[in-house]
């Protein structure tokens, strides 16, 4: 017996069929994109995890799950991030949106699955 469950994401539902997603939508691989966008710039910057979190007031755990994609970013806390990062949020979309177009988004950093509940 297949059992069929649903996510809600702030896009919609995502459907899962048994444990293999079937949705990869734009949104999410742009979300992952600027995940990794971050990371790099929080690199660049000679800064850990430790002292990011406490320039953006974020904790340094979700900045953790955030740079490996396990976590969404919302439009604030993104804009927290560019703050402390001292780029512009514009920025760090054109940089993820970069990267994409050229296809360079790591292929190692999946989603974990979420909590998901039967239909």
């Amino acid at each position: 017996m297949e059992f069929v469950y649903e996510w809600l994401d702030r896009t919609g539902f995502v459907f899962l069929l048994g444990n293999i997603r079937v949705d990869n939508s734009e949104y999410e691989s742009l979300v992952l994109s600027l995940c990794e966008v971050i990371r790099d710039c929080r690199k660049k910057k000679n800064l850990s995890q430790s002292e990011l979190s406490r320039r953006s007031g974020l904790h340094r755990s979700y900045i953790g799950d955030l740079e490996r994609g396990a976590r969404n970013l919302s439009v604030k806390n993104m804009f927290r991030l560019a703050v402390a990062l001292d780029v512009s949020a514009t920025e760090l979309v054109r940089l993820a949106e970069n990267r994409l177009d050229s296809g360079e988004l790591a292929l190692d950093m999946v989603r974990p699955k979420q909590p998901m509940r039967a239909v």
